[in-house]
């Protein structure tokens, strides 16, 4: 055993971390901007420590979106100036250019923003940027991003979304941890589908358990809340994990060619998607201008008119707002001040003009109008890029953790293409971070060989097993 004391998972430090984030929504976020600063010292020692305990607890303290997220952020470029031979190796260079680059021209719009907006404001006015350090953070710590982690990881925030579903969460702060959930709900949704199936087995998995039994009868009950942003996710996934000898890698040289295809549809999907959209809003627009948009499932009308109305009257008189703004009041790059979204309603049909302070919905647009269209699609391309990198790294990697990978490229298109939050600050560590490290990680190698390997199961405990290709898959 003591051969094997290394690897072992100490549940009891990860749900330490877990408590002490708990506890700091509960009773500190909201207590002022100097409680903030005296945890400073904590994110940098669960950052620089590189723990796979750490990580759990890690993601809650940078989802509540203050302003320890953008220090975090800080502290991944200071963490990937350290191992800049490493993130040559890994073929990160170019990308950590990139974002090095971009640095001089952000922080002069911090120095300027500080002045006329605060402290708050001007760190806030960081926040598109500085979550794609993440990316590089996760990258870099790929190796502590584990089957074990991620199941343990699951676990509190079905929990949470089961607790914010039946709205029994007092506390806002603990309830802006709520937007984090979709990606934990996709891959809850993804792992049940596979179990029906008899695609994989998580009897060693005591947390992947619990989430399904807890999940699954409260999503029955308060299925009306999954909206249209979730369900293009879910589509996505389905798409890669639909056939069982694909998701199994029955024919692995085969699958490494479809996927790279398969990479190249979906990140183009966004692009085509918004703008057919564009295109036909105009003349689709006053159809569904009378669909009720909030009532998915109980209403009038049906849920293909719903999302259809949600498509071209919500979504598609927004996107065309906002590129009509980036037209005509965009800048090439970043600037201090943030134009809003000039709102025509209903397309000018009854005149009414309105300014929202609320993004575009779409992150290439939103991206262009809040820094810069230069900016805004050298980070689109980024983002995309980084999806497709994902989507690459499935082959010859296990199963059950390319469902996380699935998840997040399904949340990931999803948002690029209807939403914004992966870039917020509420949610951009758990995607950007996973993201990075599991399209550069490589799991236990799926070969037929008679050779056992070592698998540490979710309650810590070695176990000696064999993995095959076309058999069901282990967690």
């Amino acid at each position: 055993m003591e051969k094997y004391r290394a690897y072992l998972f100490n549940y009891r430090e990860a749900n330490l971390h877990i408590l002490i984030a708990i506890l700091f929504g509960l009773f500190l976020d909201g207590a002022g901007m100097a409680f903030k600063f005296l945890f400073m010292p904590y994110i940098l020692y669960l950052m620089l420590s590189r723990k796979e305990e750490n990580v759990p607890g890690l993601i809650i303290m940078l989802s509540y979106g203050n302003i320890l997220t953008v220090f975090a952020g800080f502290v991944c470029v200071y963490f990937s100036l350290s191992r800049l031979s490493k993130i040559k190796e890994l073929g990160y260079f170019n990308l950590w250019l990139t974002l090095i680059l971009m640095l001089p021209v952000y922080l002069i719009i911090l120095v300027m923003r500080l002045q006329s907006d605060g402290f708050i404001g001007g760190f806030q006015s960081l926040e598109h940027y500085i979550v794609f350090w993440f990316l590089i953070y996760g990258v870099l710590n790929s190796d502590i991003v584990t089957r074990r982690m991620l199941n343990f990881t699951v676990f509190p925030f079905v929990i949470l979304l089961v607790l914010s579903t039946a709205n029994v969460i007092p506390n806002d702060s603990i309830k802006i941890l709520f937007r984090m959930t979709g990606l934990v709900e996709l891959v809850i949704i993804l792992m049940a589908f596979k179990y029906f199936r008899r695609e994989i087995d998580f009897s060693n998995s005591i947390y992947i358990r619990l989430s399904i039994l807890c999940y699954l009868p409260v999503r029955l009950f308060y299925f009306s809340s999954y909206k249209f942003t979730a369900l293009l996710g879910l589509l996505v996934a389905l798409y890669f994990v639909f056939k069982k000898e694909d998701f199994l890698q029955v024919y692995p040289q085969i699958l490494s060619e479809k996927l790279k295809r398969k990479a190249n549809y979906i990140v183009a999907f966004p692009i085509i998607f918004t703008v057919l959209t564009l295109l036909l809003t105009p003349t689709l627009v006053y159809s569904f201008e009378g669909v009720d948009l909030e009532n998915y499932y109980g209403g009038e009308s049906s849920v293909f008119q719903v999302i259809l109305g949600k498509l071209f009257v919500d979504r598609g008189v927004l996107w065309l707002s906002a590129l009509d703004t980036i037209s005509n009041q965009g800048s090439f790059f970043p600037s201090v001040d943030i134009i809003n979204i000039k709102l025509n309603l209903l397309l000018s049909k009854i005149g009414s003009i309105e300014e929202i302070s609320f993004g575009a919905h779409n992150i290439i647009l939103e991206l262009c109008r809040t820094e810069g269209i230069l900016f805004g699609a050298i980070l689109s391309v980024i983002y995309l890029g980084q999806i497709r990198l994902l989507i690459k790294n499935v082959a010859d990697n296990h199963p059950t953790v390319n469902i996380y990978r699935f998840a997040l490229v399904g949340v990931g298109i999803a948002v690029f293409t209807t939403g914004m939050y992966t870039i917020s600050l509420n949610v951009a560590f758990i995607y950007m971070f996973l993201t990075g490290a599991l399209s550069n990680s490589k799991d236990e190698v799926l070969v037929e060989s008679n050779a056992p390997q070592v698998v540490i199961n979710a309650v810590g405990l070695v176990k000696k097993t064999k993995f095959k290709r076309a058999n069901k898959s282990s967690l």
